[in-house]
């Protein structure tokens, strides 16, 4: 088995000042994500069966791909993903990315979707994150981006504008996505009163069409 040396460990862990290991707590909007996670990527092709029972989350939804059976949207995704051509960057490119993006995705769904979230924390190390790249593991979307989105939305549409000025990387990187209708779905888009198309990151994503390695 591939292992990965420290360096890489810690440069992941000095983004992150929540623990990992702590247990997702239930939150009543998680089906919902799961299902609009599913939606982006057409999963109807794949999913035989995917229990979206009241009290479903994350970490907990069950699904059948292809005869095989797999519990948690991480894992889910994983084996949707593998046998599509056209989302299968989603979970990276190189083996270092995709240990980025096995990582955050796991983040997301500890820390940022449902009732576990704690602002300050939270936001911060997306926040530190962002300073370094475009998305949260690389220069293109992946996996761990949406979920991190999704969990972010309901705190984002209730942010202060002083606030939203605070996590500017966070602010510009959530403007940017909620831009493709696939992923904003039936959700309102939030509101910035300043102009962050503007931001210098989006002539980057327009001229190097890095938004995300997938053609929907």
């Amino acid at each position: 088995m591939r292992t990965f040396g420290s360096n890489l460990t810690s440069l992941l862990c000095s983004h992150l000042t929540m623990p990992f290991g702590e247990i997702l707590g239930t939150g009543a909007e998680e089906g919902k994500i799961v299902s609009r996670l599913l939606s982006y990527i057409h999963a109807d092709h794949y999913i035989v069966n995917c229990n979206l029972r009241a009290g479903t989350t994350l970490a907990n939804v069950a699904g059948e791909i292809s005869g095989q059976q797999c519990v948690g949207v991480i894992q889910i995704f994983n084996e949707i993903l593998k046998k599509s051509a056209n989302y299968h960057s989603l979970l990276g490119r190189s083996l270092a990315q995709k240990y980025l993006v096995r990582q955050w995705s796991d983040y997301g769904v500890r820390y940022v979707v449902g009732n576990r979230f704690q602002s300050p924390i939270v936001l911060k190390d997306i926040e530190m994150a962002l300073s370094k790249t475009y998305f949260i593991a690389g220069d293109f979307v992946t996996l761990c981006d949406l979920i991190i989105f999704y969990g972010l939305y309901p705190h984002v549409s209730m942010m202060e504008e002083g606030e939203k000025e605070k996590y500017n990387n966070t602010c510009h990187w959530f403007s940017f996505l909620q831009k493709d209708p696939d992923l904003i779905q039936n959700m309102k888009k939030v509101t910035f009163e300043k102009n962050v198309s503007e931001a210098p990151g989006e002539s980057y994503f327009s001229k190097r069409k890095c938004y995300s390695g997938v053609s929907h």
